[in-house]
């Protein structure tokens, strides 16, 4: 940047969001950022790789990951220590309680222009099941978020339970530490588990995350 703090990028994005010129740079960056986040944080728990290999995480805790069967078998005496610990200690998830403040309205997709529906405003009214889930089953939720600030926003396929977490609220951290790990959507937004006691309260699994679309 110049002594004012302007870029080549600011300058280019200067015309709008949807200018040519501005999707261009933007898709730009997000593929160097979707790389730089996949490879600080996806590396072979045994010989460091992330580059030029195919990465596959330990089925029982989902923690660590490995480029190849060789290097599984060679980190396991090591591994197996905390293995069952870390597992056990995501099965646990993080209880976030019901919302004090008002609900998000729309969702705007800034790549496509395109708006969706969601909750009504009113404080905790999507805070709820989902009428096809049982009580106490695991279900998807997408969770979006932006700054360190800003509230995250959540909702699963059929938009019946939609709510939003402030940052001061039980399991933002973890859910925002788990948005920002996530390289495919340049950490935006990704995929956890959720689910509802038979009192209505919800608890997130942070560490269960997944690529889910619907």
């Amino acid at each position: 940047s110049d002594c004012d703090g302007t870029t080549p990028r600011t300058m280019a994005t200067a015309g709008g969001p949807f200018s040519a010129v501005a999707n261009l740079v933007n898709r730009a960056a997000a593929r160097q950022r979707r790389q730089e986040l996949k490879s600080a944080q996806r590396t072979c728990s045994n010989c460091g790789k992330s580059e030029g290999v195919t990465l596959s995480c330990c089925s029982r805790c989902k923690s660590v990951y490995f480029c190849s069967k060789e290097c599984q078998r060679e980190q396991w005496p090591i591994h197996k220590k905390v293995c069952n610990e870390l597992a056990e200690s995501q099965e646990k998830g993080v209880v976030v309680p019901k919302p004090t403040e008002g609900g998000f309205e729309t969702i705007f997709n800034l790549r496509t222009g395109s708006s969706s529906p969601s909750s009504p405003g009113a404080a905790g009214s999507g805070y709820r099941k989902p009428s096809n889930v049982q009580v106490g089953e695991k279900f998807y939720i997408k969770v979006q978020g932006g700054g360190p600030q800003m509230p995250l926003m959540i909702y699963d396929k059929s938009r019946e339970c939609s709510f939003s977490v402030s940052p001061n609220s039980p399991g933002f951290q973890e859910l925002r530490k788990a948005v920002n790990a996530e390289p495919t959507w340049q950490g935006r937004k990704t995929f956890v588990m959720a689910s509802f006691d038979s009192k209505g309260v919800c608890t997130v699994y942070p560490s269960i995350t997944s690529m889910k679309k619907w």
